[in-house]
């Protein structure tokens, strides 16, 4: 069963990797190859999450090598702007 709302991940999320070869330090790798990076988003939590705004997105950026472009992109924004704005739903 796909779900159609999108799934929150962030750099402090854990998914156990059963598969210690192919995700052995990359649970957000994992996370797209499961759901699908249209059904994932960053998002940084700002002011309850440690450090400032740029260590967030490094945190995430460093989260997020080996991802390709596309999948960075809809983690990055296409999912927040197909979530939250008007209009931003793509065909």
């Amino acid at each position: 069963m796909t779900s159609t709302r999108p799934l929150l991940f962030d750099s402090h999320a854990h998914l156990v990797a059963d598969d210690q070869v192919r995700y052995p330090r990359n649970p957000m790798q994992r996370a797209v190859d499961m759901f699908g990076c249209e059904q994932l988003m960053w998002g940084s939590d700002i002011g309850t999450s440690s450090g400032t705004y740029k260590d967030m997105v490094q945190r995430f950026l460093d989260a997020a090598v080996g991802l390709s472009p596309v999948e960075l992109r809809a983690l990055a924004h296409d999912t927040g702007k197909r979530v939250f704005v008007k209009g931003g739903v793509t065909a």
